[in-house]
């Protein structure tokens, strides 16, 4: 931002319905939060962590999201031991699937295949 540019934040907090201004308590604890993660994310390496982090608390949810989330499904992931993806689907076909995922043009595709299935 320029020295002519500000920005105002302004807390909000969930509320039946959508959501209010927060108040007191409530809108100086978001504000500290959000002033306190705009400092550690200039910290090297920390976004990446707390990617990793999050990455590896959603993983089940995310192999369950990929193999349809049937009932079939989960229980195959009891009797594998919770690792669907990788008792499923061999080093070749993780790789394709990864690849489908990072390459725009092949994401792209895998989206439209699955909304025409």
């Amino acid at each position: 931002l320029d020295a002519n540019k500000t920005v105002d934040f302004v807390p909000l907090v969930r509320a039946p319905g959508g959501v209010r201004l927060a108040g007191g308590d409530a809108a100086q604890s978001t504000l500290d939060g959000f002033f306190k993660r705009s400092e550690e994310i200039q910290t090297s390496g920390f976004v990446e962590e707390a990617f990793a982090e999050y990455a590896k608390k959603t993983a089940q949810r995310t192999a369950a999201v990929l193999l349809g989330d049937s009932a079939l499904l989960r229980g195959v992931n009891v009797l594998t031991g919770r690792k669907p993806l990788g008792r499923l689907y061999g080093r070749r076909a993780r790789l394709a699937l990864v690849n489908h995922l990072e390459c725009e043009s092949l994401r792209e595709v895998l989206a439209e295949a699955l909304k025409r299935v």
